[in-house]
């Protein structure tokens, strides 16, 4: 405690470690015409290792249950793919998407990108879910 203490009245901030942690982000969007992307917020994903999945979920969407989005994460110092495509499908009967991530995904802030994979003009759907940029 007194290191604690001693820490913050030398710096002015306290740094604490941060753990790799399965969590919930939840997001609305809007997706756009002709398969145009749609993003979140960035998350900063602290785990070393590839094989520390990440989850999508389709909650509701304008387009109803069982329509599908094709989803993937975009690192913030590339703004590059930092994990493969996965589809995700709409609606209480469809579990969350575990995808592996790229090694651009790792100890660095990462964030949600979507799409509607059907080349189409049709009314943008409003979508809502949630993801995860690790699970464990």
């Amino acid at each position: 405690m007194i290191a604690l203490a001693i820490a913050w009245a030398v710096t002015g901030s306290l740094v604490l470690p941060v753990f790799a942690s399965d969590d919930l982000y939840g997001f609305q969007m809007k997706l756009g015409t002709y398969q145009e992307e749609a993003s979140t917020g960035y998350h900063y994903r602290q785990t070393a290792s590839n094989a520390n999945p990440w989850k999508v979920g389709v909650y509701t969407s304008a387009e109803g249950n069982g329509s599908y989005y094709r989803a993937y994460l975009m690192g913030q110092k590339n703004r590059a793919a930092a994990s493969p495509f996965a589809t995700v499908y709409t609606g209480p009967g469809y579990p969350y998407v575990y995808t592996t991530a790229k090694s651009n995904a790792n100890q660095t802030n990462v964030r949600l990108v979507m799409f509607n994979p059907e080349w189409t003009n049709k009314i943008a759907p409003y979508i809502t879910g949630a993801w995860d940029e690790e699970t464990w």
